[in-house]
């Protein structure tokens, strides 16, 4: 969520980490992954690559507790917020505030809603509680109820399909949160060369899935897929929070979670046999998610000491591996072509 800040803020805690966009702080005890910092550095210098927009200043990212959300963003219930350059979570990794940072910074305003549209599409997809609410409600008056991100998040999604990214750019560079709704209009119609209310109209045909699956996942679908062997690909991970490529943690439910994701092509449709090793207990597992939108996701959890036969098409996939952070055993997962 993006915030104004009020006259008197609280200093940012100081960094423990600091990257070529992003500087990391935390004021939870306990172990940070150190996939939390660098990954999210990475992500910060990707999408202001695809934005075509240069950041000179860093974004400052404090990870913090369930008790300072009200100090830091001023109401105990949002998972995060971002303003004058800070971005504060109680997720130790949060893409959604980072968004929000970079496109302050690169004068990408916006009504509310196209801004935690956007900040939905590019987030990280876990935290949506995937209602779609009428959408012309949500664009008139959004609010942090249930469904408002979610719904935003779908018809930002829809624009950039339907249109392109750089018409999404312009359009928040010409209007901003206190846009009066028949500006609002008038600058739709300037910018996409067509009417808001058409756009709407089109929109209602746009299938429903989760936001996890229709993100835009950056760093993930950015990675170098791993070669398959013959028929077989197979991958394994320690999963070990020190390691560069591992984030978390992050709060499901009572549980704690940490993970790491591989890239991966599937070159033809076909059904396929996934396994994962016995290892950690609980929640652990490894995620199979096609780089697609709702039109043509493909997404399957497997757990450890499971298999099954999943069907999928061929494209590009990010592989996402799980584990309890109380966990210390690793994952090995294997996907192998049916006959």
């Amino acid at each position: 969520m993006a915030l104004c800040a009020c006259a008197c803020t609280p200093d940012f805690p100081e960094p423990i980490w600091k990257g070529e966009f992003v500087e990391y702080a935390s004021t939870v005890k306990g172990e940070v992954c150190a996939g939390s910092w660098i990954v999210q550095d990475r992500y910060a210098a990707t999408l202001t690559e695809l934005l075509g927009i240069k950041i000179d200043a860093p974004l400052n990212y404090a990870y913090i507790s369930e008790s300072e959300r009200q100090e830091y963003c001023f109401d105990p219930d949002l998972l995060g917020c971002y303003y004058d350059n800070k971005a504060y979570s109680k997720y130790a990794v949060h893409f959604h505030e980072l968004a929000h940072g970079v496109a302050d910074l690169g004068r990408m305003r916006g009504p509310v809603a196209f801004q935690e549209g956007f900040a939905e599409v590019f987030g990280n997809g876990q935290y949506s509680d995937d209602e779609r609410r009428p959408a012309e409600e949500v664009l008139r008056d959004f609010d942090h109820g249930g469904g408002n991100y979610y719904t935003a998040g779908l018809f930002v999604r829809f624009l950039i399909e339907r249109h392109d990214l750089g018409l999404i750019v312009d359009f928040m560079r010409q209007t901003d949160e206190e846009a009066p709704w028949d500006e609002i209009r008038e600058t739709f119609q300037g910018v996409f060369h067509e009417s808001l209310d058409d756009a709407l109209l089109e929109f209602d045909a746009y299938p429903t899935c989760s936001m996890w699956n229709n993100r835009v996942a950056l760093v993930e679908c950015d990675l170098q897929p791993l070669p398959w062997d013959g028929d077989t690909w197979q991958v394994s991970t320690d999963l070990e929070c020190a390691d560069e490529d591992v984030m978390g943690p992050v709060p499901d439910g009572d549980i704690m979670l940490q993970w790491t994701t591989r890239g991966m092509i599937v070159d033809e449709d076909g059904d396929y046999l996934a396994a994962v090793d016995a290892g950690p207990a609980g929640e652990s597992g490894v995620r199979i998610t096609r780089c697609a939108s709702c039109w043509d996701s493909v997404d399957t959890l497997v757990r450890a000491g499971d298999s099954r036969t999943i069907h999928l098409t061929a494209g590009q996939y990010y592989v996402t591996f799980i584990r309890e952070t109380q966990e210390t055993a690793g994952l090995a997962f294997s996907l192998k072509r049916g006959p």
